[in-house]
């Protein structure tokens, strides 16, 4: 069973990638993935290299840099369009 959600780390593609940077005794996955981003340009952005990209962003940033993020999730009723979860992650 596969990773799936909205998240930089769930998905299959990140995760893999994580592995790799794990293994890696530098920062070079990471900037292999922000480069082979930046090579597309206006082009047409492949879902795996989004996927990579995110993760690559987000395991560049310092742990301690981040003391809050706040996602904001919509409700699914469509009655409660207006109103949306908040959840707070990342202390």
């Amino acid at each position: 069973m596969g990773a799936w959600g909205e998240l930089a780390f769930d998905n299959d593609t990140a995760n893999d990638w994580a592995s790799e940077l794990a293994d890696a005794h530098d920062l070079s996955p990471v900037e292999a993935a922000l480069s082979e981003l930046e090579s597309v340009g206006t082009g047409y952005l492949d879902q795996d290299v989004a996927c990579v990209a995110l993760a690559a962003y987000f395991s560049a940033i310092p742990a301690d840099s981040i003391t809050r993020a706040l996602v904001v999730i919509p409700t699914s009723s469509p009655q409660n369009h207006s109103k949306s979860n908040s959840a707070l992650i990342g202390k």
